[in-house]
């Protein structure tokens, strides 16, 4: 994609683009049909799409494009990697070494209503294994304090034999 101004109101031209495989020589791979340029206007950007598939070995490539009058093909300027870095070390690899795409396969199951990791017995069978070791923790905590509430130690009863004797 490129927009090319001219200092004109219009002007027809069409552009050809080279390669240059690692700093090698310039060969044309392209040549754009005619199209307009309206002065500095930025609604007239061209775009070009090549697939490169075959005879192009492996490597870094520049690209160089070469802007033509078509009036009379007279060379109008010229814009690459020396203008710019965005058109140079393009890497640029067979494509027999893409992997294919292979599409992927969605099993929905609607059956069974599945749970996920569980279903629904073992789950049930889980929270009452909770409920009653929760259940029994509160009993024997609640137990055990009644216990020491309502029994004393006999060291507690010795205690009180003891202060009772004085009160005497």
């Amino acid at each position: 994609l490129f927009d090319v101004d001219t200092n004109f109101i219009s002007a027809d031209v069409y552009a050809v683009l080279y390669l240059s495989l690692d700093g090698g020589p310039w060969n044309e791979y392209a040549e754009t049909e005619t199209f307009t340029i309206f002065g500095t206007s930025a609604t007239d950007e061209y775009g070009l799409v090549t697939e490169l598939m075959a005879g192009y070995p492996t490597g870094s490539y520049d690209i160089l494009v070469e802007l033509f009058d078509d009036y009379d093909n007279a060379f109008l300027t010229s814009f690459g990697p020396d203008e710019t870095s965005a058109l140079a070390f393009l890497p640029l690899e067979d494509f027999e070494f893409d992997v294919p795409i292979v599409p992927v396969q969605v099993v929905v199951n609607q059956g069974h209503g599945g749970g996920g990791a569980m279903d629904r017995w073992f789950l049930s069978a889980f929270i009452l294994l909770l409920l009653s070791s929760g259940l029994r923790r509160i009993w024997v905590r609640r137990n055990d304090g009644l216990v020491r509430i309502d029994s004393p130690s006999s060291g507690w009863k010795d205690h009180t034999e003891h202060q009772n004797r004085f009160k005497q």
